[in-house]
């Protein structure tokens, strides 16, 4: 049977957040894992690689002829946390990315007309990407484990390019946009991701001589679990003395705050009462 202090711990729970249908029964997407590897016509491994989830390096090279083989590192980045997002009650999310290809030393060849073959890389979300030769792969390996890919994943990516070729192209570390849309078309289980592509088309054609690399950052969509409030575990508030256990809502854990009308002491490590 629940305990005094229970049902105490209850009584704060629902006057300060009152559990919400929404809420309870919402959904949110988890980062699941991340999938990288040879995308198309190229088996030419990169010089290095440093894949995570929230940042990443891959040093290349193409070979642009049979004396000059050209270097590229290409980085990207994720400044806020992207592990999870609370789907419930939003039309959309965004976040931001920085990615892009550097040139590591001038070209040995003239593009001309072939602008095509400026190394370069973009971002595309899972409803906009019409091919992926990645996917394609372990598809026919049987290793691509996901089903009814969810198109919720957007982006506003310029592409960016290893040289100012043709001029005006945007070079370098670009900043960018990951969006989430169509969220209420969710369902728990369903998978979705974006991808990021690096595209180096060598000259001498060749599988050994080109460059294509993708990610993918994959999610699925979970069911946040209803609050059964004789199952949470209440927070030990006997660190902060006067303060009372509460649930947040946002972090899914208990906290503990001041009760109303008194605030944080931090100098006399307790709660004091607001005086007028």
């Amino acid at each position: 049977m629940p305990s005094l202090n229970h049902y105490f711990f209850i009584f704060f729970l629902t006057l300060f957040f009152p559990v919400k249908e929404a809420d309870a029964q919402g959904l949110e997407l988890v980062f699941k894992e991340v999938i990288h590897g040879y995308s198309g016509n190229s088996t030419r491994p990169p010089e290095k690689i440093n894949i995570f989830k929230d940042k990443g390096t891959i040093l290349f090279s193409v070979q642009s002829n049979t004396t000059c083989k050209e270097y590229f590192e290409f980085n990207y980045n994720f400044p806020q946390q992207i592990d999870q997002f609370i789907l419930t009650g939003k039309d959309s999310i965004s976040f931001p990315v920085k990615a892009g290809i550097i040139a590591l030393g001038p070209s040995c060849y003239s593009y001309n007309n072939e602008s095509f073959r400026n190394p370069f890389t973009n971002i595309t979300g899972s409803g906009q990407i019409t091919f992926s030769g990645l996917i394609s792969q372990l598809k026919s390996k049987e290793e691509w484990p996901y089903k009814n890919v969810s198109s919720i994943f957007s982006s506003r990516f310029p592409y960016s390019y290893a040289y100012n070729y043709p001029s005006g192209s945007k070079t370098g570390i670009q900043n960018g946009e990951i969006i989430l849309s169509n969220l209420d078309k969710l369902k728990p289980g369903d998978p979705a991701f974006f991808q990021l592509k690096i595209s180096a088309t060598s000259p001498m054609g060749g599988p050994e001589n080109n460059f294509y690399y993708e990610i993918l950052m994959v999610y699925e969509v979970q069911k946040i679990n209803n609050l059964d409030p004789c199952k949470i575990e209440i927070p030990d508030c006997s660190c902060c003395p006067g303060t009372i256990p509460i649930w947040n809502f946002k972090t899914n854990s208990g906290d503990c705050i001041c009760p109303e009308g008194s605030k944080w002491d931090k100098m006399k490590g307790k709660c004091v009462v607001i005086e007028d």
